[in-house]
């Protein structure tokens, strides 16, 4: 009997779920149908040449001759270059000669090291053991010389624009570029230190919307990069509340066109770009104009700066809003005067880092706050003190290669010693076992090879009309010495 009830109490259970299911699936329905959107987020995500599948070649940083990598930088304008050429008809890069997936083959390996000369890349002293060699580096304000090699190599009328400002801003020039099916370099910092460190390929671009009220607000933007180590991810550049990346900052990106022939001036690029998105944009855009300022009676609100002739999106000013906004600043620069501990007046609410709020002046018009700055709290120094002892500790072990915030170290990494608690964690960081030994594998291949006239891979059997004639293998990656078939 106690068997029977029980599986009759199953099967109402049951059918009162699959009634629910079926009632919300009913209201989302005639919701949608009505025009109402149930999410609170909405996503725009772009790829390259509207194509998930579209990639740009992954390759990782090849040597040059004194055995150092030849940088990021040349290793990302070499990525570029490659897909202009497979996939944009760009034959004459690569002096012509067909490329393969391999970054070590002849025509990459020349290509990255001129361009590498164009972009100025500077190579790092060894290691204290001697056995590592760190890769080369390239200032961002060189980046652009690297379209100095399609220029000259039968594209005289390439270029590259260097694009800083908002991620938002950055997001608008990616999606119109990828679109377009045109790679970007992304400059930006991969272990958290606040200064960029590394240069990637971006693949796709995403951004996250809030909805607020009846409006949509900007939250989030996410980059898919090939990160010049043969592999791509997604990495975020912002987020509002809490950030749970390991990507702190983004400076710049660079937008390249290789072309042999004559382009639109920048001035039409961006007089067309911000005609479009005013277009889009008409409740609060009434105009484009090429004045910074916007002219009399109107204020800029978003610009468009592909290289030097500049376009603006412009708005009606509102003086009466503009009259309280002055009224709050000078109230406020008025109280800061009389009280020592005001050291400026901002419109950040809260004052930004490293200062706190003292007083506000709000209502219509822009907020103005009073502020001071702030002491260092015990959470700070306690961050400062691990740092410092994670450093000299780093100094006095060989082992030690850096001292970073990222927990393991990131890839080709371990971690030696840590410093926790109070504070944020910082860890000693040495080059992982596996790492060293395919370094060690590699250099056996081309040692090997010097003497043997063939090359080495990481492709077992080696590829399409290749064969392996030896291989070193074991605990890291595994390579093979190469000849022709």
């Amino acid at each position: 009997m106690k068997s029977y009830q029980s599986k009759e109490r199953s099967v109402v259970k049951n059918n009162v779920k699959k009634m629910t299911i079926a009632i919300i699936v009913a209201m989302s329905i005639f919701l949608t149908s009505m025009g109402v959107a149930l999410a609170d987020h909405r996503e725009t995500i772009v790829y390259l040449n509207n194509n998930r599948n579209a990639h740009v070649p992954t390759w990782d940083q090849p040597r040059n001759i004194g055995g150092f990598k030849m940088g990021c930088g040349a290793t990302a304008w070499a990525i570029v270059y490659g897909y202009w050429k497979q996939h944009k008809g760009k034959i004459q890069l690569f002096d012509g000669n067909s490329i393969n997936t391999e970054e070590s083959s002849p025509p990459v390996v020349t290509a990255t090291s001129e361009i590498a000369k164009h972009i100025r890349t500077y190579y790092h002293e060894k290691f204290d053991d001697g056995d590592i060699k760190r890769p080369g580096s390239t200032r961002p304000r060189n980046m652009c010389d690297g379209i100095k090699y399609a220029q000259s190599h039968g594209y005289p009328h390439s270029r590259c624009w260097k694009i800083t400002g908002s991620e938002f801003d950055k997001f608008e020039h990616i999606k119109r570029y990828l679109e377009n099916d045109r790679p970007v370099i992304l400059n930006y910092d991969t272990e958290g230190h606040g200064a960029t460190n590394h240069y990637g390929v971006i693949e796709g671009v995403k951004k996250i919307e809030e909805r607020v009220g009846n409006s949509w607000r900007n939250r989030d933007i996410w980059y898919y990069i090939n990160n010049g180590h043969g592999k791509q991810e997604w990495i975020s550049a912002r987020q509002v509340g809490r950030n749970i990346s390991q990507i702190y900052t983004v400076t710049n990106i660079f937008l390249i066109t290789v072309s042999e022939n004559p382009l639109p001036e920048a001035s039409d690029v961006n007089e067309e770009a911000c005609k479009e998105w005013c277009q889009q944009n008409q409740d609060k855009c009434a105009m484009c104009s090429s004045h910074s300022g916007c002219g009399p009676g109107y204020e800029s609100i978003k610009a468009f700066k592909e290289q030097d002739k500049n376009w603006y999106a412009c708005r009606k000013r509102d003086t009466h809003r503009a009259g309280h906004s002055e009224s709050n600043r000078l109230e406020c620069e008025a109280w800061c005067r009389e009280n020592p501990g005001c050291v400026k007046c901002s419109t950040i609410y809260g004052c930004g880092k490293d200062y706190r709020h003292l007083k506000s002046w709000a209502g219509q018009g822009n907020n103005w706050h009073a502020c001071a700055r702030r002491e260092p709290s015990s959470r700070d120094e306690a961050s400062d003190k691990h740092f410092r002892e994670c450093k000299e500790w780093c100094d006095s072990n060989p082992d030690c290669v850096h001292c970073t915030t990222l927990k393991g170290c990131g890839p080709d990494m371990k971690t030696l010693k840590s410093w926790t608690g109070w504070g944020r964690n910082w860890h000693a960081c040495s080059v992982s076992d596996r790492q060293l030994a395919s370094q060690e594998n590699e250099q056996a291949c081309r040692d090997f090879c010097n003497v043997n006239n063939c090359t080495c891979s990481t492709r077992r059997g080696c590829g399409a009309g290749k064969k392996s004639i030896k291989s070193w293998t074991g605990r890291g990656t595994n390579w093979h010495a190469c000849v022709d078939r």
